[in-house]
């Protein structure tokens, strides 16, 4: 359904109001198949296409929210920690650029703590993304989540 939306798109005069969401809606699509690839135990045909679209989009947070808890629940704790760490190690690259990134720390910490993985440094990211964003009700969100979590 989100690729015939995305085709309707060039059809008519609708358009995303995020320009974000080009890239971000067919990245959706690929994690939705991956997950469909890994409940039918396709392992490796999934890890090849999430493989192939980290490598176009390498911070996709929908993915690992999405593929590491259901690979985690497989017993395919190495497929898992592989995805975690590409995407992790993408984020941390670009935060280091960006420290003051209240977006970016508190994706960081929304993966971490969806994941179950880093507790402690997904606290110390969302703390500074609330520090950085007070009002931003996702942070705060995020920021209780963590909590919730340890």
């Amino acid at each position: 359904l989100y690729e015939k939306d995305l085709a309707q798109m060039v059809f008519t005069t609708i358009s995303f109001v995020s320009s974000e969401s080009y890239l971000t809606v067919p990245q959706l699509v690929r994690s939705y198949r991956a997950q469909a690839l890994i409940k039918e135990g396709k392992i490796d045909e999934a890890m090849k296409m999430v493989k192939e679209s980290l490598e176009n989009f390498p911070k996709n947070v929908d993915l690992a929210i999405g593929l590491i808890p259901v690979l985690q629940k497989m017993g395919k704790k190495k497929e898992a920690d592989e995805i975690y760490s590409i995407i992790k190690k993408s984020f941390d690259m670009v935060l280091k650029d960006y420290p003051n990134s209240p977006e970016l720390r508190n994706s960081i910490a929304w993966i971490s703590v969806n994941c179950i993985r880093d507790l402690d440094e997904a606290r110390k990211h969302a703390e500074k993304a609330v520090e950085l964003s007070p009002d931003s009700a996702g942070y705060l969100d995020t920021l209780a989540e963590v909590r919730f979590r340890q």
